[in-house]
């Protein structure tokens, strides 16, 4: 995978119409089908025409086709440029919001008193590696023997 991504950063020229960095001519790289990201954008768009078409059609039932096309597109461009506008604003607010958060952290940091110092970081707790079972041989047979009284064993020295 690692020599594709090279491959499309150096070698071919690469026509990306969605952010997948697949998509090549809403075809993906990696396995030759559709992109889905470019097959959805193209049913919303498809669907937006449509719809503006019809609202086209309502208003203006009596015009000629160069009079519906030139409506349908100005109405297309607006409603591109109005979405576009929409998520410009919505990005400045994200922009702003991270803003304020970053500014927020930095103050609070700054505002910290000098004595406190930070905990020091823990040590990793490292756990025994469990060990394979030792080998061990067969326990030697003790040659002791009991005496007769059972006072307990007795070598076979004595």
């Amino acid at each position: 995978m690692l020599w594709l991504s090279q491959l499309i950063g150096k070698g071919l020229p690469q026509r990306q119409e969605c952010g997948d960095r697949l998509c090549d001519d809403r075809m993906l790289l990696d396995s030759g089908r559709d992109c889905p990201r470019c097959e959805d954008r193209q049913a919303n768009s498809r669907a937006q025409r449509h719809a503006v078409a019809a609202a086209v059609d309502v208003t203006m039932p009596y015009a000629s086709e160069a009079e519906r096309r030139m409506a349908i597109d100005q109405q297309l461009h607006e409603s591109v440029t109005v979405r576009a506008w929409a998520r410009e604003h919505e990005w400045e607010r994200v922009r702003a919001r991270r803003a304020a958060a970053a500014k927020a952290r930095a103050e609070a940091a700054a505002v910290q008193p000098a004595d406190v110092v930070p905990a020091a970081p823990v040590a990793a707790v490292v756990l025994p590696v469990s060990r394979p079972a030792a080998i061990v041989s067969a326990p030697a047979r003790e040659t002791a023997t009991v005496d007769e009284e059972g006072a307990g064993p007795q070598g076979a020295d004595s």
